[in-house]
């Protein structure tokens, strides 16, 4: 007969004992043949692992799995998950190093109790830890109770340890932290090739460890920058509102009679004013968003009566521009489900950015359609347009194109991102298409149900 590969002949050998499984035979030998069966199931897969294609696939398995997490604990719990089912492992656990302190903190651990780890009889496993790091290199024992380096030690006699699997992570050349693992089963069930995977493991982990870290990081300082952002915002609130007020007071005369040069100088005072609220309007707006703490208040709208109500509000403007406005938003269109104010600042967004870039003389036109279960609404132009390379980042943050045209308008960037965001956060979708010297058109979406209601009954 030709030869076979162990996983085969252990393939037969099931074949067998199925078929014997089934056949009328005393109660002892069937217990027999069920534990057999239960020994091959674990010899297959002690096979499959030290297999090289079973390795590579497992490395593969655990590279792809830690690429879909970011949150530092679950990457090292399904490093560690990976590591004993991949090794044969019983328990492990698995330590970082503090960078401040330089302590060893214990992060995940498997089928050890915590409180177990920190007890004088668990010292085996924070002396090879120790190390680990001090030699900068992973160690196997195949037979713990007769192996000089622990035997004899009582966590090692308490528990029967036989096999231990103990490997350091890196990154960038510096160890972050160790992985340990150990059974009780039998020695030898760790090899040198068990550690060479390990530390294929750990390289893949000390990737994804860092990047969790750095995650960690941006979402620490986003959150230090919306709070300050917050702080900030508030904090000029007050004194705009004072200035603005008494502002007022000054340009109808209240306290006497203003002549027509400190009248300029008022209705500079008033523009700048009211630019440095629509900013901190804006700031305030991104900064609740980003904390989820922007609260809406939803309800069914008629959207030909909004944008009516937001072409009155900024008639002024066209007219003083010559400019033509048009609008066909049909009454009988669905309600639309939106906040009100909200719906208001994405329109007063749209509309006013098409008045600010379109020459005297140009025309935007407002129209509205139904699209399945959403309105789109389209404010087009006939204005100076954008760029390709300028459309790829206008809804980021700060974003103003090098554009003199656009340069000689005043702004923040801030309000096509806001926009975007608020749209999105009522359950819409925002776009624009535009050519350079020929006009634009943007257009956005908002649902005419609410988003977690299905048409049905």
């Amino acid at each position: 007969m030709p030869d076979k590969t162990n996983l085969d002949a252990l393939q037969d050998l099931r074949t067998s004992l199925s078929y014997l499984s089934k056949q009328t035979l005393p109660v002892q030998t069937r217990a027999a043949i069920q534990t057999a069966r239960e020994h091959l199931t674990q010899l297959e897969g002690s096979l499959e692992r030290d297999s090289e294609p079973g390795r590579l696939s497992a490395l593969c398995r655990v590279s792809q799995s830690l690429g879909e997490y970011l949150n530092l604990d679950d990457v090292l719990t399904q490093l560690l998950d990976a590591v004993i089912q991949v090794t044969g492992a019983e328990r492990g656990c698995l330590t970082l190093i503090d960078p401040d302190s330089g302590n060893l903190n214990l992060r995940a651990a498997r089928n050890i109790e915590r409180e177990t780890l920190q007890r004088e009889d668990m010292q085996i496993s924070r002396t090879l830890i120790q190390s680990v790091i001090g030699n900068d290199k992973g160690i196997v024992i195949t037979d713990a109770q007769n192996d000089h380096r622990v035997a004899g030690q009582e966590s090692v006699v308490f528990y029967a340890l036989r096999s231990i699997l103990c490997a350091p992570l890196r990154t960038r050349g510096t160890i972050i932290g160790v992985i340990y693992v150990d059974n009780r089963a039998q020695p030898g069930i760790f090899t040198n090739d068990d550690l060479d995977l390990l530390n294929a493991f750990a390289a893949q982990a000390a990737v994804a460890i860092e990047n969790a870290h750095l995650y960690q990081a941006v979402q620490q300082a986003n959150e230090s920058k919306s709070q300050f952002v917050s702080i900030v915002t508030h904090e000029l609130r007050i004194p705009l509102t004072s200035i603005k007020g008494y502002t007022d007071l000054l340009q109808k005369g209240i306290v006497g009679t203003v002549n027509e040069q400190q009248a300029n100088f008022l209705n500079v005072i008033r523009n700048n004013v009211e630019r440095m609220a629509a900013l901190i309007s804006d700031l305030s707006d991104i900064s609740r968003i980003e904390r989820g703490k922007l609260s809406l208040a939803p309800a069914f709208l008629p959207l030909h009566g909004y944008v009516d109500e937001t072409i009155n509000s900024l008639r002024q403007k066209f007219e003083e521009k010559s400019q033509t406005l048009e609008t066909d938003v049909p009454a009988t269109l669905p309600r639309i489900y939106a906040d009100p104010n909200r719906l208001i600042q994405v329109l007063t967004n749209l509309i006013s950015n098409a008045w600010k870039y379109t020459p005297e003389g140009g025309q935007i036109t407002v129209r509205a359609s139904l699209k399945d279960s959403h309105i789109c609404v389209e404010v087009i132009d006939t204005g100076i347009g954008i760029s390709e390379e300028d459309q790829a980042r206008l809804f980021a943050q700060f974003f103003r194109s090098e554009a003199q045209t656009v340069r000689e308008q005043t702004g923040w960037g801030l309000g096509l991102n806001v926009t975007k965001r608020l749209v999105e956060f009522m359950g819409g979708e925002i776009g624009m298409s535009s050519k350079l010297g020929e006009g634009s058109t943007f257009w956005f979406t908002l649902p005419t149900i609410e988003p977690n209601r299905s048409d049905g009954c």
